[in-house]
């Protein structure tokens, strides 16, 4: 793996073995450097990264050795304990927004009838966030409880204005507003599925998906005035890197497959009219940004 111990008998030694090794930081760039497997670019990029922390004199088969003091087995759990206190990777730290259960302040004003949903849900959270492959997505709401009359534009309205409305300087960009629709039950008006009650809500930010969340859950006036009398019952939505993985690698096929045949209609237009690197190069973005567009609102 890399690693390994050396004891020496005279204190003095050791230490001076880490003087001379540049011992660990902990820094992200030591972490980059790390896991670099080309020992030239290795070799150009310690300088830079460490500096004054770093003193280039052990190697081993053209590889930087980085030496510090052992610690003992309880020592390395309580680092690592600290580590994973400073890295959520999954923000489970959101798990809880908006949780309101019986014993919470603001249960006073629900239904028993909410409450039990409420419980039910966050038993159903719990069980998935057991699951490594699942994390909480810091933009994407999760909203229950939604009037069957509520469209999807005027869920996006809502949610929009209740982010505005946070007193924020930076404009408000909601991506998507999606209503689930049960596909066996038909509106005759419409043609499309009849809602659920429940739907999702992305922002391009983490602080408005936030303000909207604390504005609207539980919220007795948005209840009265846009969702017929039902109380919405907001979280942040969970995401399932499995899926997220087949998404991203359907948005990047469908990128290479637009840029592919834009290619090919320009080359046989003619030499003349063959698009440059620079050109392509934008092409190329525009179609990233449509497809993941498409994704977001599939």
């Amino acid at each position: 793996r890399g690693s390994a111990f050396v004891h020496f008998e005279d204190p003095d030694a050791a230490h001076a073995a880490c003087q001379a090794g540049g011992a660990f930081t902990g820094t992200e760039d030591w972490e980059r450097i790390q896991q670099k497997q080309d020992k030239r670019r290795q070799q150009t990029f310690v300088k830079g990264a460490l500096e004054d922390e770093f003193t280039e004199t052990l190697q081993m088969g053209g590889r930087h050795l980085f030496v510090a003091m052992a610690v003992d087995k309880r020592q390395a759990q309580d680092m690592v304990g600290k580590d994973k206190e400073k890295i959520d990777r999954r923000n489970l730290y959101l798990a809880k927004e908006g949780l309101i259960l019986e014993d919470s302040p603001q249960a006073k004003d629900c239904s028993p009838a909410d409450l039990n949903k409420r419980l039910r849900d966050w038993q159903e959270k719990k069980q998935k966030l057991t699951n490594p492959n699942f994390s909480v997505n810091r933009t994407r709401l999760s909203v229950r409880n939604v009037s069957r009359n509520v469209s999807e534009k005027e869920l996006r309205e809502l949610f929009h204005g209740a982010a505005a409305g946070g007193g924020g300087e930076e404009p408000v960009k909601v991506l998507q507003a999606r209503l689930v629709l049960d596909k066996e039950k038909i509106d005759p008006e419409t043609g499309k599925g009849v809602s659920r009650g429940y739907g999702f809500v992305e922002f391009s930010e983490h602080k408005h998906a936030l303000v909207a969340l604390r504005r609207l859950n539980n919220c007795a006036r948005t209840a009265k005035q846009h969702n017929g009398g039902k109380r919405l019952m907001i979280d942040f939505a969970l995401e399932d890197a499995r899926k997220a993985r087949e998404r991203r690698i359907k948005v990047q096929k469908m990128e290479r497959i637009r840029v592919q045949r834009a290619e090919r209609a320009q080359e046989e237009e003619g030499p003349a009219k063959k698009l440059g690197r620079g050109a392509r190069r934008r092409l190329k973005k525009e179609a990233e940004r449509a497809s993941a567009e498409k994704a977001a609102t599939e």
